[in-house]
């Protein structure tokens, strides 16, 4: 969904909040130009010295860890920093097995990262009793997995479904920050498809924009965000970092996960999403 661009109606009182509402106005101003992604190439640049002598030391220190390449990194993260990504798939790793174990309670899982990029987390789940596969629309990631990470199966799929896999095949599917750049359209689409490869009772773990990112968004943006329908910031290419969908909590529940079973919100958690899980109906 398109929104008109419009200049923000600035209430907010106080030095920060006047701050974050010029960032806001300047890249809603880049993205309504169609030059958001030139922008973005030349932060990556400034960002690329800032971490250039880190960057050296962790390769130096650990040289038996593969780290992708420090362009996937920022396309991925919003920086290229390889400690960064080595310490934050751990940290991520850790709530997400949680997750899985409160709720799955059989020792031997396949377990399916939709959107994997290039594995930050994925590599941490694997274990002698989890099957693990990674998807991802982007052929570099998956060729770089497939060559780096060991003990996982990676595979291609397009930015629509399907996934290249049978219906009930996969016990835990999970995708981290991937419905977050996508269209309403393909919300459902892929909604859909998660229910298809799930075996009957599988469980769904999500990551997206909800009440954590609603400053984000102008006043107008939010009145409409909180009636349950998606907010969608394109301009930009889809399944891009800059393709931006943020999801209220009603969207959630009576849109994209309404045919799922035991919807609910995980809180407190050390992550900067809001993060959901479901399951799939034991009978359809």
């Amino acid at each position: 969904m398109t929104y008109v661009f419009f200049p923000p109606r600035v209430t907010a009182t106080g030095k920060k909040e006047r701050s974050e509402m010029s960032k806001l106005l300047i890249k809603k101003i880049l993205r309504f130009l169609r030059v958001l992604n030139i922008a973005d190439n030349i932060y990556f640049y400034k960002i690329k010295k800032v971490y250039e002598q880190d960057n050296i030391n962790f390769v130096r220190n650990h040289q038996n860890r593969a780290v992708p390449p420090e362009k996937m990194l920022f396309e991925i993260m919003a920086n290229n920093s390889f400690s960064g990504y080595w310490k934050s798939g751990i940290e991520d790793s850790k709530w997400l097995l949680n997750i899985i174990k409160n709720n799955k309670s059989e020792d031997e899982l396949k377990i399916a990262e939709w959107g994997c990029g290039v594995a930050r987390v994925l590599r941490h789940i694997k274990n002698s009793h989890y099957s693990c596969y990674g998807y991802d629309y982007c052929e570099e990631y998956v060729d770089w997995c497939s060559t780096n990470i060991t003990d996982c199966s990676f595979f291609k799929n397009n930015l629509s479904p399907p996934l290249n896999v049978n219906e009930n095949t996969f016990d835990v599917l999970y995708c981290i920050s991937v419905f977050t750049h996508l269209s309403e359209r393909r919300h459902l689409e892929w909604a859909k498809e998660i229910l298809r490869v799930l075996k009957p009772g599988g469980l769904f773990i999500g990551t997206f924009h909800g009440e954590k990112h609603k400053q984000k968004l102008f006043a107008e943006e939010k009145k409409i965000f909180e009636t349950g329908r998606l907010i969608v910031h394109d301009k930009v290419l889809e399944g891009s970092k800059n393709y931006a969908a943020y999801q209220s909590s009603s969207f959630l529940k009576k849109t994209l996960l309404k045919d799922f079973e035991n919807v609910k919100e995980i809180d407190n958690l050390p992550f900067h999403q809001n993060v959901w899980c479901a399951t799939k109906p034991l009978a359809s």
